[in-house]
């Protein structure tokens, strides 16, 4: 369960860092579905995105593939005008 907590701690953090800085309000959103033996995390932000930023090549987007790959997932990402969106397709975290 810790993976999943960092992983939504950095997407925040990128988005209250980076997605807001040329607005006074944003919107976050985050669902979480399961599907069997897997889950999808959706988290998008209203952010405006802009290319040259330095967080698009930086250790963030790394941790994420990171955690992503311990949790037995993949990630897909879309950067528009409207916002940045993530979805993740991650294993099921079983009691033990």
């Amino acid at each position: 369960i810790v993976p999943i907590g960092l992983l939504l701690n950095e997407l925040l953090s990128n988005s209250f860092k980076y997605a807001f800085e040329d607005k006074s309000e944003g919107i976050i959103k985050i669902t979480i579905d399961g599907k069997g033996e897997f889950f999808e995390l959706k988290f998008s932000d209203s952010g405006s995105w802009k290319e040259n930023k330095k967080q698009d090549n930086g250790f963030g987007l790394e941790l994420l593939d990171i955690l992503t790959e311990q949790l037995n997932g993949t990630k897909e990402v879309s950067k528009t005008t409207e916002g940045t969106f993530y979805t993740f397709n991650l294993q099921s975290i079983k009691d033990s």
